[in-house]
């Protein structure tokens, strides 16, 4: 077996809320971990990931996401496939800060007026914030497709968007422009020194000797490749008000 490993740092580009559920502090809090510092769930990050790829890919990778209730619980148990790719919490980088505020909306109708009584508010996560997150692999041969490589690319290429309203800008993540921003390490199990030494590996130290950085050049060029980008050119015809 191979052991691929890939740690990421991504730029929070646009305030964010990865909602936790609760009401407690606003309308709509943020999810937070055990010592109260907002995260993005690996849960979350693997659905993002799986958005990049067709069916084909994710069902290989990722697992296959099944219906229980059409299927049955016998033949959904025994129709499950583990995920090839494990994906890792995306969490601040340790010392780094970071700033919630609270920010109102309100409901709209279909005419997009605001909906009497419908005002709510909810906790966001600045811009200006650095996550750190992983990607491990288990291949079965060096042959198969990198996925933290294709994963990295994407995000350089598209990048992401976590939490409520993404469609509306919220939540960009970007992978960050620093040459050390994606590290990589490669561990082939078959061979006894590869193996001892990814006994020792802990990828959770930034200054683990066995990560190397890496270059996403070449596979970024695949995916570009599957890119399109619209520009549109618009021009205001009314007046307009962005009340505070």
């Amino acid at each position: 077996m191979i052991k691929r490993y890939y740690r990421l740092e991504l730029d929070l580009v646009s305030g964010m809320n990865v909602g936790n559920g609760e009401n407690e502090n606003s309308d709509k809090d943020l999810l937070r971990d055990s010592r109260q510092v907002p995260f993005i769930p690996g849960s979350t990050m693997a659905g993002l990931y799986r958005a990049f790829f067709d069916a084909k890919t994710q069902e290989t990778f990722f697992g296959k996401e099944l219906d229980r209730e059409r299927l049955g619980q016998e033949n959904y148990d025994n129709s499950l496939t583990d995920s090839k790719v494990i994906v890792y919490d995306a969490v601040i980088l340790e010392g780094k800060p970071y700033r919630v505020t609270k920010r109102d909306s309100v409901a709209l109708d279909d005419y997009k007026t605001a909906v009497r009584g419908a005002k709510f508010d909810m906790e966001i996560l600045e811009p200006g914030v650095r996550f750190v997150t992983f990607i491990e692999q288990n291949a079965d041969s060096q042959a198969e497709v990198d996925m933290g490589a294709a994963i990295a690319a994407k995000i350089k290429t598209l990048g992401l968007s976590a939490g409520g309203k993404g469609s509306r800008g919220m939540g960009r993540l970007m992978l960050a422009e620093e040459n050390e921003a994606v590290k990589s390490a490669v561990f082939d199990l078959s061979v006894p020194a590869q193996k001892k030494n990814w006994l020792k590996f802990d990828m959770y130290r930034a200054e683990e000797p066995a990560w190397k950085v890496y270059d996403i050049s070449k596979a970024q060029k695949a995916a570009d490749a599957s890119r399109g980008v619209i520009t549109l050119r618009l021009r205001q015809k009314g007046g307009l008000s962005i009340r505070t």
